[in-house]
């Protein structure tokens, strides 16, 4: 490895490489043919972090789907208030909407 001692920086010492091949050669040192550091090898998730991976996901997913499906009915309704001056509260904003454009306004 192509380096010069430049320095010491507190307790850690700092180099100066020649050259860029240097650099590179100095962090691959030790590795294997796939390209792999067979110093420092990848740590491999263990399956049961996996699987406690996967509830989180699932988990977090459902609690958005069934969070959204509730509160968009809300949503449109308040926006409806807000863009119409004709009604007087929420149940006639909502039970008007029910009636002349069915159920499936709400989503």
């Amino acid at each position: 490895i192509e380096s010069t001692f430049a320095g010491q920086r507190g307790d850690v010492p700092a180099f100066h490489y020649t050259d860029v091949s240097s650099l590179i050669k100095t962090h691959l040192a030790g590795s294997t043919r796939k390209g792999i550091s067979a110093q420092h090898p990848a740590p491999m998730a263990e399956a049961s972090e996996i699987r406690e991976q996967a509830k989180d996901l699932l988990a977090g997913t459902t609690a958005g789907l069934i969070s959204k499906v509730l509160e968009y009915p809300f949503d449109t309704v308040k926006v409806r208030m807000q863009t119409n001056d004709k009604y007087t509260g929420v149940l006639q904003c909502a039970k008007d909407m029910a009636s002349k454009e069915g159920v499936g306004v709400f989503y």
